[in-house]
């Protein structure tokens, strides 16, 4: 069975991956023969998006921006009148929504990375530092980080939800921009939003640079995307959306109308700032040096966490393993996983002619690398982060009236399940 798996698994990642490899060389214009350009290209008689460059006024961002904020309020506001209800007494923000990896974070933030240690050792160095740093330096000292990484988290939120929308509007219009807005918002693992946690703050360096990238704003995509490589290694796969987009802006392989190719003056001179994300991977990097002596400390100290690389076929096998000798104990974790990971994959196959060649990388990317993880135990919480895939729902929806009520009531309900679970300290993580 395993085998199986295994074998199954790798040829399709294979055929995604020559079938994405054919498109990316038909966008920087060259010509392919008519089978295969018919078969994978993003016809025009099957796109969805509308290349209308619309822009949202500032009533409806700042609308979107309040919602948001309200939304994230009531997640706050009904957990603490619950536990106040079912304890009798009120208790600390912290105790109430300090879960799992957040209380490592605020070790971090009160103690910083070189007095943050376990067993004589920095272990914490795994956790990415731009959170951490943000919200140390607001608590001016004597502020409780609780608040202010709440504070931060939930404003963060908002403004991502705002980007969000201004994204995929000039693609898609607006229907679809407020309903990938709401998938996103209400996905079942979208409470680590508003907790202590980088979700929040990923989400905004993502989704604003991925903003900036579809602009052809190439420096301010290259510096958000520096921040987001500080937040979550992931962050480093911004640079393939800014390179497919920029290569397909100048159309490479294409000739002018006196026969003559593409100077490609233009692209590589942009090509630094598309690499700006190693920056912030550089930056992360000197931090262990300066913490530990040892430029890669973090992956010696994933080993405590029991973390680092697994081939996907192999974190799936496992998962179901686990399942069939220990279901109490994988129910809430890996049963999840598995199902969100089958349903991302068909999710991307039949998004696959009707999106853009630059979100469909990204997304084949960010999916395969989430699942590429060794003793994976917070899947949902990576793929809450993964932008283009509610992209992609909200437009199979607007296709589908089944999909498009269905979504949203599902969703609810596994939110207000899996939020209930982890403020109770369940393995949801």
């Amino acid at each position: 069975m395993e085998n199986f798996i295994t074998i199954s698994l790798n040829l399709l990642f294979l055929i995604a991956f020559v079938a994405l490899c054919i498109r990316i060389l038909e966008d920087l214009g060259l010509k392919l023969p008519k089978i295969l350009s018919s078969a994978l290209s993003s016809s025009k008689s099957k796109i969805l998006y509308l290349e209308n460059n619309f822009s949202p006024s500032k009533t409806t961002i700042q609308y979107i921006f309040l919602i948001a904020i309200l939304f994230r309020l009531l997640n706050f506001i009904i957990p603490l009148l619950f536990n106040t209800i079912f304890t009798g007494s009120v208790n600390s923000l912290e105790s109430v929504f300090a879960r799992w990896d957040a209380h490592h974070y605020l070790n971090l933030i009160n103690n910083g990375y070189s007095g943050a240690v376990e067993k004589g050792e920095h272990l914490f160095l795994v956790f990415f530092p731009l959170y951490v740093w943000i919200v140390k330096f607001l608590t001016f000292g004597f502020i409780d980080p609780v608040v202010i990484a709440l504070l931060v988290s939930t404003i963060c939120f908002a403004t991502a939800c705002c980007y969000m929308y201004k994204l995929v509007v000039i693609d898609y219009g607006e229907t679809i921009a407020r309903r990938a807005v709401l998938y996103i918002s209400i996905f079942p693992y979208a409470f680590f939003f508003g907790g202590i946690m980088t979700e929040s703050l990923f989400f905004l360096t993502v989704v604003s640079s991925l903003y900036y990238i579809k602009k052809h704003n190439w420096l301010v995509a290259g510096v958000i995307g520096i921040f987001s490589a500080l937040t979550r290694m992931h962050g480093l796969l911004l640079i393939i959306p800014a390179g497919i987009e920029l290569c397909s802006h100048y159309k490479l392989f294409s000739k002018k109308k006196d026969g003559k190719t593409m100077p490609l003056l233009s692209v590589i001179s942009r090509v630094p700032l598309v690499l700006l994300p190693l920056i912030g991977t550089g930056i992360y990097l000197l931090l262990n040096y300066y913490v530990d002596g040892n430029f890669f400390a973090f992956n010696l100290h994933q080993e405590h966490w029991a973390q680092g690389g697994m081939w996907f076929p192999e974190v799936i096998n496992y998962m179901i393993h686990y399942i069939s000798i220990d279901f109490v104990y994988a129910n809430p974790i890996f049963i999840p996983q598995l199902i969100m990971f089958t349903a991302f994959s068909l999710l991307f196959i039949l998004s696959f002619r009707h999106h853009k060649t630059s979100y469909l990388v990204y997304g084949f990317a960010t999916l395969i690398l989430n699942f590429s993880l060794a003793w994976l135990l917070s899947g949902g919480r990576y793929m809450s982060c993964a932008v283009v895939f509610f992209i992609f729902l909200a437009t199979l929806a607007e296709k589908s009236k089944g999909l498009r009520f269905a979504t949203p009531f599902i969703f609810a309900i596994l939110y207000i399940i899996t939020f209930t679970a982890h403020l109770n300290s369940f393995p949801i993580m």
